[in-house]
Parts: C-alpha cells; sequence; structure tokens
C-alpha cells in the first residue's frame, strides 16, 4: 500500500520530515499559515530536479512535489518510463492549451495516477512556445504524490470559510473589485439605480465563450456569477469536475429538474442544486442541456454558477416589496 512519498508517510509531523531531509526550509504563505498549511522546500540541482516542496496540514504531511526544471524530452521519457514501471498505466491523462500573452502559450499535459483514497500521483508537464517559431522557451515538470483523503479535508474545511469569490469577498467597494478585475464594464439599469443595483460584467469568446458578472447593493458587492455557454461534452465535464472537486462535500439543498421545448427538434434539460457553504456563502449551479428529440444527442451545454451572500439576498427582496419595483432581478 502506497501512502506517502519516498521516505516520508502522510501524517508524519514536520520535526520526523526535517530528520529525514536535512536542509529543509520554510516558504509558508502568511494566508496558508493562518488555515493550518505549512509549506516547506529542500533545494536540489542534481538532473534538472530544482526543488523538493513538503506540505502539512495541522502539522501532518499529506502532500510532496518534486520539481524539475528547464528538462528536455529525453529526460521526460526516462521520468514518465520510472513512473509507469512503478505504478503501471496513468488512470486519465489530459491535454490542456494556455495562452500567457500575446506571443506565448503554454502546453500542458497531465496525468493522473488514483492508486487509492490515500494515494493520487499527478504529472504535469508544461511547455511554453512562442506563437510564430513554434520554439520552446520553457520546458517543466512537476511530480505531485498526495493524499486525497486528507485533501478532500482540507478543501472541505477552506470553502467552509469562504466569503466571496477569487480576489473579490462580499461587502467590497466597486472600486475595490475593479482594481482587481479593471476590465469589467457596468450594464446600466434605471430601476436597479434607484435601488443602489449596479452590475458588472466582461464577456468574451475565444475557445470557451464567457461571461463574469458582478452585482452591487449599496457599492458592496453580493454576487458574482460565471455563465459557460455552447460547451461540447468534454469541456463540460472538465469545468464540473473542477467544480465539484472543490465543492461536492457540502449539502445542497432546492434542487430544481425541468424541461422545455426549444423548437421541432431540440428540447432543453435544465438541472440546478444550491450548495450551503455558511450563512455568508451559497452557491447555485444551474446546468441547461440542448438535446435532440429524436437521436438525444446533446447539442450543447450551458453552465451557470452563481456565488452570492444569501442575507443580502433577502435583503434586496425585501427592499424590492417594499418600493414595489418589480423590474429588478435579484
Amino acid at each position: 500500500m502506497f501512502n506517502g512519498y519516498d521516505k516520508s508517510k502522510w501524517g508524519d509531523t514536520i520535526e520526523q520530515t526535517e530528520k529525514l531531509y536535512p536542509g529543509i526550509k520554510e516558504i509558508s504563505m502568511e494566508k496558508n499559515k493562518q488555515i493550518g498549511i505549512r509549506t516547506f522546500e529542500v533545494k536540489q540541482n542534481k538532473d534538472f530536479l530544482s526543488q523538493q516542496v513538503f506540505d502539512f496540514y495541522n502539522g501532518k504531511l499529506y502532500s510532496a512535489s518534486l520539481y524539475y526544471l528547464n528538462t528536455d524530452d529525453a529526460f521526460d521519457e526516462i521520468l514518465v518510463n520510472k513512473i509507469m514501471e512503478k505504478y503501471g498505466k496513468p488512470n486519465e491523462v489530459f491535454e490542456d492549451e494556455k495562452v500567457i500573452n500575446d506571443e506565448v502559450i503554454e502546453l500542458i499535459m497531465t496525468m493522473f495516477y488514483l492508486i487509492s483514497i490515500e494515494m493520487v500521483i499527478c504529472i504535469t508537464i508544461k511547455d511554453k512556445i512562442k506563437k510564430n517559431t513554434e520554439e520552446i522557451i520553457q520546458h517543466n515538470v512537476r511530480i505531485h504524490y498526495y493524499s486525497q483523503e486528507i485533501m478532500n479535508k482540507i478543501n472541505s474545511d477552506k470553502t467552509k470559510m469562504e466569503t466571496g469569490y477569487e480576489y473579490s469577498k462580499w461587502g467590497d467597494s466597486i472600486e475595490k473589485v475593479l482594481q482587481s478585475y479593471p476590465f469589467l464594464v457596468e450594464i446600466k439599469n434605471e430601476n436597479d439605480n434607484k435601488m443602489g443595483l449596479r452590475t458588472f460584467s466582461k464577456e468574451k469568446k475565444e475557445d470557451i465563450h464567457w461571461k463574469r458578472t458582478f452585482d452591487f447593493y449599496n457599492d458592496k458587492l453580493y454576487r458574482i456569477t460565471l455563465n459557460y455557454y455552447d460547451l461540447d461534452e468534454e469541456t463540460d465535464e472538465k469545468i464540473m469536475n473542477k467544480f465539484l472537486n472543490k465543492y461536492s462535500f457540502f449539502e445542497t439543498e432546492n434542487k430544481e429538474e425541468n424541461q422545455r421545448n426549444i423548437n421541432d427538434d431540440i428540447f432543453e434539460y435544465y438541472l440546478g442544486f444550491t450548495f450551503f457553504l455558511n450563512n455568508e456563502m451559497e452557491i447555485k449551479y444551474i446546468s441547461s442541456s440542448y438535446i435532440h428529440k429524436f437521436t438525444e444527442e446533446i447539442m450543447s451545454t450551458k453552465l451557470e454558477f452563481q456565488y452570492f451572500n444569501p442575507e443580502i439576498i433577502k435583503m434586496i427582496k425585501n427592499e424590492i416589496k417594499k418600493y414595489n419595483i418589480n423590474e429588478i432581478i435579484v
């Protein structure tokens, strides 16, 4: 049974790990230390290996990573073959592409070994490439060993404390949010402004058609909505898995399920859940699949994720009743 990395075992203390790896130094981020996560590294300079990194939760080891910098194809092949000799073929392989800037893209290949709840191995190979010449300007490999069981516990504990999304917290002013998201544009609505409601959004149609919307009440952020349009099955699954890996531990309520005809050939199947994290944080997930009536083929899927403060939503609804402004949607 695999339940650790090299000489260390999941659950080892920091002191035990320091004895096994002399020269280990702490590199923890302050915000992670506040939630019980501490990170240590051992600098290396051998066979492209740059560093070994060890992560602890509440003083117990749950993750170890090896970082190989500026490797070449020959080394990668040796490294992957060595992993396969020990663990066999990977359970899953994913390929992705990320735009770094106008000149550089990053190609990412990830191999997952799902050995047990106590042992997952993730190998990530990243190539930064010039778009015009296809020249590889950086080639790195990370091997990440971790306990899925402890990772699930960390994700659950962290998300229980969430009161916002990404860089923003509920109650942030418009000015503060625009500092983090300068691309947002205001959507004007006369009735909304009467109530102190303002909405900003950004829509982009690239490989994935998406829109991000920020809603404010009296200059305080209370809801962020992410929309993804015209998704194929593979992209839909990838986005959903990323979401569920973080939030599937929480209670769901208010399940909604329905379908309606779009035209003679297509109908929409609608499914929605609300995930309850804490008194200041709920997430509403909505999936709309457009299905061919005769072949039952899924033509495309639309996803929506609403992150919101339920207390402020209730307050706004009460204000709407008081002012009898029916056109406002919250």
